[in-house]
């Protein structure tokens, strides 16, 4: 389905201000976040046919005094395992529901969001670092781990809303949080489309002063010949290339920034 917005120049990024390892790894990190996961996308008609005007979007990441930016910043995003309740309430109590965060329901902390790569739809991903934590701790845990679940998110704001053509068009007041969920609107805000992770880490080895190299990339595919031959969903490339080099060395490889060089001497005490 066709955008209905440009997304392609949309960028941002919000996280809590903490040191942090910065490395993106395959699996959890060693504070035990998952890296990239999508929690929603930008520019697409959802499931459920409703529409976030992204500049709305947007502007609740990118501007320090929304409240998701303040408590995310912070490091005081968290959400809750399932969709809130807001059946039977009036629209007040549906206002009051949804703005909070009820702490017997928390399953996760978030550590950062940013925006990820455009998909073939023309949207664009949504990511988080997303830690299992609270009462429903384990159950979202299990869910990460297990093969055969698609650990899915859904945003929770409050919006304004405007039908056009059958299509439930928002407009974003309050960004609250982004929820585990069952099934949410968007198909994407799901671990199966969490895009590749790659990290390049040099490591100096205490015994015989040498430097390591070390680059691990994660490709996913779904839909391609690829998962026909071994009759799956989805199937995983992992690439780990690791290079050791004497106390002075020269290297040069070639990444997304162009042709790189690195002179290496190491001083020896």
């Amino acid at each position: 389905m066709a955008t209905l917005q440009n997304v392609s120049n949309i960028q941002f990024r919000v996280e809590t201000l903490v040191a942090r390892d910065r490395r993106k790894r395959i699996k959890k990190d060693e504070a035990g976040y998952y890296i990239n996961v999508p929690v929603a996308v930008l520019g697409i008609i959802s499931q459920n046919n409703t529409y976030y005007d992204v500049e709305s979007f947007a502007k609740q990441m990118t501007d320090k005094n929304t409240y998701v930016n303040k408590v995310l910043s912070q490091g005081k995003l968290y959400g809750e395992y399932g969709h809130p309740s807001i059946i039977g309430l009036s629209i007040a109590e549906q206002v009051d529901r949804l703005s909070v965060i009820v702490e017997k329901n928390i399953s996760h902390h978030i550590r950062d969001i940013s925006t990820g790569p455009t998909l073939e739809n023309g949207g664009k991903l949504v990511l988080a670092s997303v830690k299992p934590h609270g009462p429903y701790k384990e159950s979202l845990q299990d869910n990460f781990e297990d093969p055969t679940m698609n650990t899915a998110f859904s945003l929770r704001a409050i919006t304004t809303v405007e039908a056009r053509d059958n299509i439930s068009y928002r407009w974003m007041r309050k960004l609250v949080t982004f929820d585990s969920v069952a099934a949410g609107g968007y198909a994407e805000a799901a671990k199966s489309y969490s895009p590749a992770l790659e990290h390049f880490d040099v490591t100096v080895e205490p015994s015989n002063g040498q430097v390591v190299l070390s680059q691990v990339a994660l490709e996913s595919y779904t839909d391609t010949e690829i998962n026909e031959i071994f009759g799956a969903k989805q199937a995983l490339k992992i690439t780990r290339v690791t290079t050791l080099l004497g106390s002075q060395a020269s290297i040069e490889f070639q990444s997304s920034l162009g042709n790189r060089s690195f002179y290496l001497d190491l001083i020896r005490e």
